[in-house]
């Protein structure tokens, strides 16, 4: 399935459809994505961390996204665990960052996301 050039003058549509095309890429859209987060805006993924609950059930999923990590170890009780726990990347350290990362690992996942609160009003003036 092929994607139409997003250009200056793309529609909504072409918008959308070229957003959800990555999915299809085996999630690698959703790396850099988080890759970028974490980088160039660590005070808006700690922001969305906040949100985020739950702990960590060990499954790999997230481990298997787009390839299998090198550094999963499968344990015979059926969880997982890395080899490079200390020093592991930041994405896959706060994996996963927004509830949009769950589609990665296909719902399967125990953390969950509370909704965003709503933006107060502001008065106006006084």
């Amino acid at each position: 399935m092929s994607t139409p050039p997003i250009t200056q003058n793309a529609t909504a549509e072409t918008t959308i459809e070229a957003e959800a095309e990555p999915r299809s890429y085996g999630g690698y859209a959703g790396k850099v994505r988080r890759f970028a987060l974490t980088v160039f805006r660590p005070v808006e993924t700690r922001r969305l961390l906040s949100l985020r609950e739950g702990e960590c059930d060990r499954c790999g999923r997230c481990c298997r996204i787009g390839y299998v990590c090198p550094m999963l170890q499968e344990m015979e009780d059926g969880s997982s665990r890395c080899r490079a726990y200390g020093v592991r990347p930041p994405n896959c350290r706060k994996f996963p960052i927004t509830a949009r990362d769950l589609e990665d690992v296909e719902g399967r996942c125990s953390f969950s996301f509370r909704a965003e609160p709503a933006l107060a009003a502001t008065g106006g003036g006084r």
